[in-house]
């Protein structure tokens, strides 16, 4: 099957670019984890160390975790040098995306990454990054492994998988054109997204003041809703169960579920019984990543909450009041007060108890509600039209790079004919009409 799909491939590349197996231009290295009951490995390294949570740039300088040289010469971990292509294979993610990116530096890599040590003067690493990341799609379906527990790439499919190797000249080039045409679309994107952010903080400043404005006072959050703490215990993931959500998939108002965290039946009775399955009305919090997001549970869905979010069960407050107070000014201006942590921002839950919540009368508190969804009805709509243009600038560059590393676009003309400006302004007036 995959030799078909391999072969499928490499008949849409041009005729003239030879075909050379990546085990014959790369030697495939990979790493480890140092022991996580010794404190002295991570708490003064300054070695990034590699882990799939952290392959979300094309370039890789900084890391969640940083580790010690003594980690390092006493774990299976391997150092990298700056310039070298790594890949994630073995990760949830692998399910829809295979993630890879270059390092920026000197770097330390865990099991679920390899790195490709280029010896084949003939391939460029910044070439190679980009070939992976056109065809990612086509790749997974070659090398991902089948039934396994947890999705992972087949290592020696991969090593004898194929590419085609254009001389030098054209991977420079084609290199070139997607750092600059990327680069162009990043900026956009960018661009976008700090304005879903400002249309986000404006309507938390409205909801603050109509709030404020229905308020008679002020009492703590302990006062009227019961906080669950949702303390770390890992399940066992299973391929057919109860999704236990991450912080990743909380954001205000919403709550995203994946199937990439089933929870075994058993399991999920007893995050139950312990108060980690939440009931309609009750309202998840985040309190790292997404720090202070909350999304009311609407319906009956079975499901239950991991590590760094919080329960918080509404007791003599409407919970959808509730749910826009937590996401309001009123609320998140507190919460800057109060972050803690270094690198990643985070707040105790016993902080949350305390946090300032206005005391709204009970024959009120429906009515405020439905006024305040009516006033981010026009900020939502505004930021959706936002969002899917950047959904489409993203499928754009996707398939761009597609293009480029496949040879079905001449990169030298590209720039020439204005075709990026072109599709870049038809993109751009197709949201705006």
């Amino acid at each position: 099957m995959s030799a078909a799909l391999e072969a499928a491939r490499l008949d849409r590349l041009p005729a003239n670019w030879p075909r050379v197996r990546v085990k014959h231009v790369a030697k495939v290295v990979g790493g480890g984890t140092p022991s996580k009951e010794v404190n002295e490995y991570w708490s003064d390294g300054n070695i990034p160390w590699v882990s799939p949570k952290d392959m979300k740039r094309r370039v890789i300088d900084t890391t969640e975790d940083c580790i010690t040289e003594e980690a390092v010469r006493e774990s299976a971990t391997n150092m990298v040098p700056a310039g070298v292509p790594l890949i994630v294979t073995r990760s949830g993610i692998l399910r829809h995306t295979l993630p890879i990116a270059m390092s920026g530096r000197d770097v330390a890599i865990n099991q679920d990454i390899k790195a490709l040590l280029l010896h084949d003067r003939r391939l460029l690493p910044d070439y190679f990054v980009y070939w992976v990341t056109g065809q990612s799609s086509d790749l997974l379906l070659e090398w991902r492994q089948f039934g396994a527990t947890v999705e992972s790439i087949d290592v020696d499919r991969m090593r004898n998988g194929q590419l085609g190797l254009p001389d030098l000249d054209t991977q420079k080039a084609i290199a070139d054109f997607l750092d600059k045409e990327t680069a162009r679309i990043d900026q956009l994107i960018e661009k976008k997204q700090r304005l879903v952010e400002l249309l986000g903080e404006r309507e938390a400043r409205e909801i603050g003041r109509l709030i404020q404005g229905a308020s008679s006072g002020t009492t703590q959050l302990k006062r009227v809703a019961r906080i669950i703490d949702c303390k770390h215990v890992t399940p066992t993931y299973v391929d057919t169960g109860a999704p236990c959500i991450s912080t990743t998939e909380v954001k205000p108002f919403s709550i995203s579920f994946s199937d990439k965290r089933l929870v075994a039946p058993d399991d999920y009775a007893i995050m139950r019984s312990g108060g980690r399955a939440p009931v309609p009305d009750d309202i998840i919090y985040s309190r790292n990543a997404s720090v202070g997001s909350a999304a009311r549970v609407g319906d009956n869905r079975e499901f239950c909450v991991g590590q760094d979010l919080c329960i918080i069960r509404p007791e003599g407050v409407d919970s959808e009041l509730l749910e826009l107070v937590l996401n309001s000014e009123f609320v998140l201006t507190q919460l800057d007060e109060v972050l803690v942590g270094a690198t990643l921002k985070r707040v105790n839950i016993d902080t949350i108890r305390r946090f300032s919540i206005p005391l709204v009368a009970p024959d009120r508190q429906r009515g405020l509600a439905r006024d305040l969804q009516a006033s981010r009805g026009q900020m939502g709509r505004l930021a959706a039209t936002v969002r899917v243009s950047m959904d489409r600038l993203k499928e754009y560059r996707s398939a761009l790079i597609t293009a480029a590393v496949t040879g079905q676009i001449d990169v030298t003309c590209w720039g020439q004919t204005g075709e990026g400006d072109k599709r870049l302004d038809q993109i751009q007036e197709e949201m705006a009409g």
